[in-house]
């Protein structure tokens, strides 16, 4: 958000001289312009930064998840050919 100062709008004499000059805001307005403008981009990348964080962490989540769903079915794989095959299995093991 930027503040301007009355300094910064034309004067009626410039209107009248059809020259409408803007002045040079004071250096003051233009140090509280400026802190403001990086406060406003620090807010806007911290704000990015946990967007970012949060999407990480869904997509950690997604994974996690994914493979704990593959680790279920190899098991429920593996179960069903050693209930099929019991001799040949005890016979690895054996």
């Amino acid at each position: 958000m930027t503040n301007l100062s009355l300094t910064a709008f034309p004067t009626a004499s410039s209107f009248r001289h059809g020259t409408q000059a803007l002045q040079a805001p004071a250096p003051s307005q233009r140090i509280a312009d400026t802190a403001e403008q990086g406060s406003d981009e620090a807010t806007t990348g911290a704000g990015t930064g946990i967007a970012n964080l949060v999407q990480l962490n869904l997509s950690l989540e997604k994974a996690l998840q994914y493979s704990q769903q593959i680790r279920t079915q190899l098991s429920e794989q593996i179960l069903s050919i050693a209930n099929e095959h019991p001799r040949e299995v005890m016979a690895l093991a054996g």
